[in-house]
């Protein structure tokens, strides 16, 4: 078995996809230690089994002439800081949250820009279109990108200049922050999941507490307003990335 999951509920469904790793499995690889510790607390299966095989992935390097021609497109300029998420447009995956925090930055800083790139399946649109309305209702609406899909995303990160995972529900593995951290993003996220085994808290970002979006705004806007503390952290994610 390969578990790619966190499934914290059902209860039901959890505890009975464990049973079935546990009676009928030689060996599962578990995408991260945040998922391996899920399955043990469950106590059906055996230590034994359990091996971490974290994803690897192959950067998309971002190209610079195409970065220069995204500030174009949105309007930014080379003195803007940009802060951004990507990802799926869900219940889980924290756009709202992400909203309400860049409200306070948006408030503090001026020079910042918010991007949300993602979009939702057929049949949620109604997400979006909520989400939109806030924006539309912002104060700082002028500075708010909401993106919808695009095909890339390697471009966007070197865009940012802060990277947010702000996953309210624990991301086993997230592909973009390893992504974040290829194109040398210093990472603020929730603390939970597999972005725990990607950040080193103080080092190459912060990880603060889940739902906790007064901290969120505190460490982004700890990083916005110190450009060399974001140079620091941005070659900290680099070197992580790099060297594991």
């Amino acid at each position: 078995w390969h578990v790619h999951e966190i499934i914290t509920h059902p209860q039901a469904i959890n505890l009975f996809l464990a049973f079935l790793m546990g009676r009928y499995s030689d060996e599962v690889l578990c995408v991260s230690g945040p998922v391996e510790n899920h399955l043990l607390k469950t106590k059906l299966i055996k230590p034994s089994k359990l091996t971490v095989l974290h994803n690897g992935i192959t950067p998309e390097k971002s190209d610079e002439k195409q970065v220069e021609e995204l500030k174009s497109e949105f309007n930014v300029d080379n003195q803007s800081i940009n802060v951004g998420m990507i990802g799926r447009m869900n219940a889980w995956k924290g756009q709202n949250d992400f909203f309400n925090a860049m409200e306070v930055v948006l408030k503090d800083n001026p020079s910042v820009n918010e991007f949300i790139v993602g979009d939702v399946f057929k049949g949620q649109e109604w997400r979006k279109n909520e989400l939109k309305e806030k924006i539309d209702n912002s104060d700082y609406s002028d500075r708010i990108h909401l993106v919808g899909y695009r095909t890339d995303t390697n471009n966007f990160y070197g865009l940012f200049d802060v990277f947010v995972l702000p996953s309210i529900e624990p991301d086993p593995f997230p592909t973009v922050a390893l992504e974040a951290m290829s194109a040398g993003d210093p990472i603020v996220a929730y603390n939970h999941g597999g972005v725990t085994e990607m950040v080193k808290n103080g080092t190459n970002g912060y990880l603060v507490n889940v739902r906790d979006e007064k901290a969120m705004v505190n460490k982004i806007n700890k990083l916005v307003s110190d450009d060399s503390l974001r140079k620091e952290f941005g070659s900290k994610s680099k070197e992580i990335f790099d060297n594991n």
